[in-house]
């Protein structure tokens, strides 16, 4: 059965234009004046746990899960929407063992709060640098991926100006509103990209065959399979996905990554911040249902619908030729829109906390000029948005492949030493400085080991999924090793910056009481 083609109509483009004013404006009623580091960087603490909940979690679900995960569970088959499952109980965890810790240190960043655990600025630097490259490469992505639906519409245009168009609007509202402002357009940005995910569902899954949803899925090698259960550390089986990547790449995002880690500090209680951890199990659970149910919908369309997928595409492709071929018009204008609101949501967020990051604890980490660091954070918004720009440029011309496996690898990469690092100061008390150097410096040499990036004649056969459980790994136990080589810390020293002295004072205040 072939189904009419959409044109992209001014009515679409009617909805894509209000809703790109709309978060101009949104942001504008934001952009008050900022006197304080923390008016700007944590939002006066003042947010509702509800918005800082969606906040994390359209912060963590970008364009990469909007396009990317899709195509490749169309390519891949079902397993691979199994990877956010970990993360599930991991935000149980976090409320738990985490947020105590980083509610109880008075510091914007979480890698001042590594100097003052490890007694040294070298912890600090590295942390707030290896953040901020890993964002700027995953700007430079998250633009990526919506530009090549833009190039869909628009052929034969300019390809440095459909990626400007889809960033400007996003860093002028992140430079000008601060914290308070992405936080609560986050919050508005949820709740359009899983409307968009709705319909996308809704369209595709009007042609399941006679034979029914799975046996069609298992005639085209797409369901599970036992082959997915089977744990290897080369395959991209479901433990992969799942322990692999939906727990110990999150990981990273809960503790070590700065984005996340100022949600915790924007409520106005430990108790809000915690709220707003677990209002995320839902939506988290809504997210492997849905993207699950793209992948499928595209498999049965595209197989089953009579509309076979040209030759010419593939990969990311796939999902904005679905939008723009077969969803009528008004509706693929909605599903724009929610492609847009997963790549600004996840842009201002890692721009913002890039900016974060660089204000306090690159160029500015001892002064008190909060007017200065103010000013020199809405200066790295707005620079670091632009590089992120000409990075999605290059991936445009250079050409991409399965983007959802290159940003699970580009995670590990990163975000694998910070968690290591993260999780010696925070549960293990023995651990000191030179412990800390050891730890981190081992995970680092992991990881370029894996990444190989001199080219050297060796390749390490590791599922991508996999790369920041076997950073993290290798990291910690590296640094629990050195711990009984090297002198331990005072107690005093370490007095309110492991989980463990944190509970210890708590118990200690109830009994004075």
């Amino acid at each position: 059965m072939e189904t009419a083609a959409t044109s992209w109509s001014w009515i679409n483009w009617a909805i894509v234009g209000l809703y790109l004013i709309g978060m101009l404006g949104f942001g504008f009623l934001f952009s008050g004046k900022k006197e304080t580091s923390k008016d700007y960087f944590l939002g006066g603490a003042k947010i509702p746990a509800w918005v800082s909940g969606l906040s994390i979690y359209s912060t963590m679900l970008s364009s990469i899960s909007y396009i990317a995960l899709p195509a490749s569970i169309f390519k891949n088959g079902l397993v691979i929407g199994t990877a956010s499952l970990g993360t599930i109980p991991l935000a149980f965890w976090v409320v738990r063992y985490i947020i105590p810790v980083f509610r109880s240190v008075d510091a914007i960043t979480g890698y001042e709060y590594l100097e003052r655990r490890f007694k040294s600025p070298f912890f600090r630097y590295v942390g707030a640098v290896s953040f901020s490259l890993f964002h700027l490469a995953r700007t430079g992505l998250v633009l990526y991926l919506p530009a090549i639906a833009l190039m869909i519409i628009f052929p034969g245009a300019s390809i440095i100006t459909l990626t400007i168009a889809t960033a400007l609007v996003c860093v002028v509202y992140t430079t000008t509103s601060g914290i308070e402002g992405v936080a609560w357009l986050d919050a508005v940005q949820a709740i359009i990209l899983i409307v968009g995910m709705l319909i996308v569902v809704g369209v595709a899954f009007q042609y399941i065959p006679e034979q029914g949803l799975w046996q069609a899925l298992q005639d085209q090698g797409k369901a599970y399979s036992a082959e997915n259960f089977r744990f290897a550390l080369a395959s991209d089986s479901m433990w992969a996905l799942v322990i692999g990547h939906g727990i110990f790449s999150s990981v990273y995002s809960y503790i070590g990554s700065q984005d996340v880690i100022q949600r915790y500090s924007i409520t106005p209680s430990e108790k809000e911040a915690k709220k707003a951890v677990l209002f995320n199990v839902p939506l988290l659970f809504i997210s492997v249902v849905m993207f699950t149910l793209m992948g499928a919908a595209l498999i049965i369309f595209f197989n089953y619908s009579g509309n076979e997928l040209p030759a010419d595409v593939s990969g990311n492709a796939i999902v904005p030729y679905f939008i723009f071929k077969y969803i009528p018009v008004g509706l693929s204008g909605l599903v724009v829109v929610g492609i847009l609101a997963a790549t600004q949501s996840t842009v201002s967020s890692s721009i913002n906390s890039l900016a974060t990051c660089v204000a306090n604890d690159i160029i500015l980490p001892k002064s008190k000029n909060e007017k200065l660091k103010v000013r020199v954070g809405m200066a790295a918004s707005a620079i670091s948005g632009l590089l992120g720009t000409a990075l999605a440029y290059y991936l445009i011309v250079e050409g991409q492949g399965d983007a959802f496996k290159l940003f699970a690898g580009l995670t590990g990469l990163f975000g694998g030493p910070l968690a290591a690092i993260f999780l010696l100061a925070l549960f293990w008390d023995r651990a000191g400085k030179a412990a800390g150097y050891v730890c981190l410096l081992v995970a680092i040499a992991v990881s370029f080991y894996i990444a190989n990036p001199l080219g050297l004649d060796y390749k390490a056969n590791i599922s991508p999924f996999l790369v920041a459980l076997v950073i993290i790994a290798c990291g910690v136990i590296s640094g629990v090793i050195a711990s009984f080589i090297f002198p331990a810390p005072k107690r005093e020293e370490i007095k309110n910056l492991t989980y463990k002295t944190v509970m210890e004072t708590r118990r200690a205040a109830k009994l004075e009481k």
